[in-house]
């Protein structure tokens, strides 16, 4: 099954990048998961993105960007919800 990674952008600062592994192909490092706030899916951050979220118990500002591009949204009281779930309100 291939998963979504997200990595700093090594030729852009402040962004990210998305890449596509097997779990047997993950990067190594500090990994944790950036779920969606209603079924726990979302893509695997990596590195010092995963650091943030670890710490701060949230994400970097260049993976919520990521995120709202990607069809995600920043619901007022349940917080980053995938496209998943258009109907909440």
């Amino acid at each position: 099954m291939t998963i979504s990674w997200l990595e700093p952008d090594p030729d852009r600062v402040g962004a990210v990048i998305e890449r596509r592994h097997c779990a047997a192909g993950q990067p190594d490092g500090q990994i944790a998961a950036a779920d969606c706030a209603l079924c726990d899916a979302g893509p695997i951050l990596v590195g010092d993105l995963a650091a943030e979220l670890i710490e701060w118990h949230t994400v970097a500002e260049s993976v919520r960007a990521w995120l709202l591009e990607s069809g995600w949204r920043q619901h007022p009281r349940r917080g980053l919800i995938c496209g998943d779930h258009p109907g909440i309100a």
